[in-house]
């Protein structure tokens, strides 16, 4: 990982100006974090994020890409696997383009749209959310498990509005 910036002292509004770049940065060190979930991350992600601006005003943009990502969920039955597609972010914005997460079998769960951070505290979605014969938990039961078996999605959803203001459409 790579990390040079300058903080921009100002008593009224401090800012940012840097950058951020990671290659190969390991997801298990996650595990510290992820203990008591019953969850865990594996993989890497490779990232280049500059930030720069106001805290009030901050400007970011970049993208992030996972690198063999994999979610083991035993609790729920289920490991994810995420794509490894370049997720772009730009004035703020995080854009998904196809992005797929596939979970037991060679269906994905593929994901559309933008998340809008430029208001921190009530980000704003517009998303598209698709999956035909999406094989989400394929498990044996366990003592630990609170689902097994296997279950199949199919969704076709849309999500738009803020989180204090969100509209999910979908079947």
């Amino acid at each position: 990982a790579h990390l040079c910036g300058d903080y921009l002292d100002d008593i009224n509004d401090p800012g940012l100006n840097g950058e951020i770049s990671m290659t190969r940065f390991p997801l298990n060190l996650t595990k510290a974090f992820m203990q008591d979930t019953g969850m865990s991350l594996n993989g890497y992600v490779n990232s280049k994020l500059a930030a720069e601006g106001k805290l009030s005003a901050l400007s970011t943009n970049g993208y992030l890409q996972f690198d063999s990502v994999y979610l083991n969920a035993p609790l729920f039955g289920t490991d994810l696997h995420l794509s490894d597609k370049k997720v772009e972010i730009n004035d703020n914005r995080i854009s998904f383009r196809n992005f797929n997460i596939y979970a037991k079998g060679d269906t994905p769960f593929n994901l559309n749209g933008t998340v809008d951070l430029n208001r921190l505290t009530d980000p704003a979605f517009n998303l598209r959310m698709n999956a035909k014969d999406y094989e989400i938990v394929n498990a044996p039961r366990s003592r630990n498990s609170i689902l097994y078996g296997r279950m199949f999605v199919d969704l076709r959803a849309f999500i738009s509005g803020t989180l204090n203001s969100m509209k999910v459409y979908g079947d």
